[in-house]
């Protein structure tokens, strides 16, 4: 135990001895700071949450051996900056059944669900599409998706929005570039469907049950 404590002193003796002796020939600086975006709001029909019925479907107008069509819906997603700002979204499917449709008849995958029966089948689901918008009150003529975010492709008019939040979403006047602007603003066509009522089996009330998530990204 004595050898031990001699040898530790002994060096810190000689380390103190070396640090004093030694000479500095540089000095360092570094400069630190943070560029943070501005924050911007994201909305949808003017809220941030908000809900979109069909109403009442008479089940006798429905197909029993395919899935049928439900007039469309219309909704508006905002996105507001105090400064102009390159801005995007992703969406998410959050609702019972996302990602497992089983929509007979229909082989899309770019289908949000909505929701399922209390025996487990798939009620239906419905697709999304931008369908106009401006930026600061300028007409959009280009949406662009990008999985990275470091390349954009243009999309294709009536292109579904991806339900896994994998894909991120903006738009421009013109070109392939993501614009900035302080007012975004773009509108979206909801299409739902229902799956075919021999799948639904029961003669129960259905509560249909859709649930996204859409969520702002800075570029």
């Amino acid at each position: 135990m004595k050898k031990t404590t001699i040898l530790v002193s002994l060096v810190a003796a000689i380390a103190t001895v070396n640090v004093a002796t030694a000479a500095n020939s540089t000095a360092s600086m570094s400069i630190t700071g943070k560029i943070v975006p501005p924050t911007c709001n994201i909305s949808f029909n003017g809220g941030t949450s908000s809900s979109l019925t069909v109403g009442k479907i008479n089940p006798a107008l429905l197909s029993e051996d395919n899935f049928s069509a439900l007039p469309a819906l219309n909704a508006s997603l905002s996105i507001s900056c105090p400064t102009a700002s390159g801005v995007g979204f992703k969406a998410r499917d959050v609702a019972e059944g996302a990602g497992k449709t089983g929509i007979t008849g229909m082989d899309m995958k770019e289908v949000f669900s909505l929701g399922k029966t209390p025996s487990g089948a798939a009620i239906g689901g419905y697709t999304v599409t931008m369908e106009s918008g401006t930026i600061d009150n300028s007409k959009i003529t280009n949406f662009l998706s990008s999985v990275s975010g470091q390349s954009w492709d243009v999309m294709n008019a009536g292109a579904a929005l991806d339900p896994t939040s994998s894909t991120m979403y903006s738009w421009a006047n013109s070109g392939q570039v993501p614009q900035m602007g302080r007012q975004h603003q773009i509108n979206l066509k909801i299409q739902p469907f229902i799956n075919a009522t021999k799948q639904l089996s029961t003669g129960d009330a259905i509560e249909l049950n859709g649930q996204a998530t859409y969520d702002l990204v800075y570029l």
